[in-house]
């Protein structure tokens, strides 16, 4: 399994959580987003660094 869907919906739960407490989870819902779009772009197996990757591209 690519390493950025494991994080995406890590950070998705993650967000849930936040939301449950009563907390911002704004900044966990912009991850889960980046890594997902970047897991689609076929940018999985790099992990965080798809993001950066992803984000960096024209």
């Amino acid at each position: 399994m690519e390493a950025s869907v494991v994080l995406a919906a890590g950070s998705a739960e993650y967000a849930d959580a936040l939301r449950e407490m009563g907390l911002d989870a704004g900044m966990y819902d912009a991850l889960h987003r980046l890594l997902a779009s970047a897991s689609a772009a076929g940018l999985g197996d790099a992990a965080w660094m798809s993001v950066v990757e992803h984000v960096a591209r024209p």
